[in-house]
């Protein structure tokens, strides 16, 4: 459960900071209720347009159920499938953000095209309880992949 924000390659990082801004202050007011322990975190991209170049940016903790959400909430959840996952470790928590760009640069305009794998239309950022413990600066990002067709 978490927040949702529609975005676009030129509003993306300060759209991202505002809407995980957000969710911490209603995290902090409302709880998360049914939140799994040890946590853990998603920033799911999907729904992308290619007639204007945005799509939805969701952030927010994972529960084990949803019927208790207070209302400020919305619930959305990871879809199965087949993904690529890719480590992203910056030596400063600053250049996080830098960090995602320049792998998602190298994922969509080198990895994939090189690959026998296409964009399957969504990708989450995940981060743990774990994770956090051995280093905040830490982050996974699972890009959802099927096999091209030629």
């Amino acid at each position: 459960m978490g927040l949702t924000v529609n975005t676009s390659m030129k509003s993306i990082f300060r759209d991202s900071a505002e809407v995980l801004k957000r969710f911490m202050e209603c995290k902090k007011k409302y709880g998360i209720p049914n939140q799994k322990t040890p946590w853990e975190y998603v920033s799911l991209s999907r729904n992308f347009s290619d007639d204007n170049n945005t799509w939805d940016y969701l952030t927010g903790n994972a529960v084990s159920g949803v019927e208790k959400i207070p209302e400020v909430f919305s619930e959305f959840e990871v879809p199965s499938g087949k993904y690529a996952v890719f480590h992203i470790r910056p030596k400063y928590k600053i250049m996080l953000g830098p960090a995602i760009g320049k792998m998602k640069k190298y994922i969509y305009e080198d990895w994939l095209p090189k690959s026998e794998y296409e964009f399957a239309g969504w990708e989450f950022e995940y981060n743990s309880e774990k994770m956090y413990e051995e280093n905040p600066n830490h982050i996974d990002l699972y890009v959802a992949v099927k096999e091209k067709t030629y």
